[in-house]
């Protein structure tokens, strides 16, 4: 996700340097947390398919005996994603109160990139909500739960 999130600075032409990330230290939070918010919440989405792996936040509950069920363990990997959005949140507000000492061009900069971060975190879920990679039969998400009825059609005519 980091890379992604670097990339903004040249999709975006908002390139940010230290001095500037040092006037916004807050910036650098809502960095992290779009990260973590991006890389977390795919590990609830994609569970299904990796749901052999201790490394999952889902399965890491579960290892640390921070929950007793794997309904315990969803939930909690949902909180977490959650306190990392409301991290983000704050963050995010916190920038747009620093910005004002900026004069106006180092400001536009700064809000340029963080319009990026809130469109890398409307692209992940939009991925993970919209592309097929994500549905399962049996996924921990009613959401992304297939039916029977969505399976593609494999007979051989």
């Amino acid at each position: 996700m980091y890379l992604a999130i670097h990339l903004t600075e040249y999709c975006y032409g908002c390139y940010l340097n230290p001095k500037l990330m040092e006037r916004v230290p807050s910036l650098q939070t809502a960095i992290d947390m779009c990260n973590d918010i991006g890389g977390l919440s795919n590990d609830i989405f994609s569970y299904p398919k990796e749901s052999h792996s201790k490394l999952n936040l889902v399965n890491s509950f579960l290892v640390l005996g921070k929950a007793s069920s794997l309904e315990e363990a969803v939930q909690a990997a949902i909180d977490y994603v959650n306190d990392c959005h409301s991290e983000y949140d704050t963050a995010i507000e916190q920038v747009h109160t620093e910005v004002q000492a900026l004069p106006a061009n180092d400001r536009a900069i700064v809000l340029k990139f963080v319009d990026g971060l809130q469109a890398i975190l409307a692209a992940s879920y939009h991925w993970q909500l919209v592309t097929q990679r994500y549905r399962h039969q049996a996924h921990i998400l009613d959401d992304m739960r297939l039916s029977d009825n969505d399976l593609p059609d494999t007979r051989i005519i």
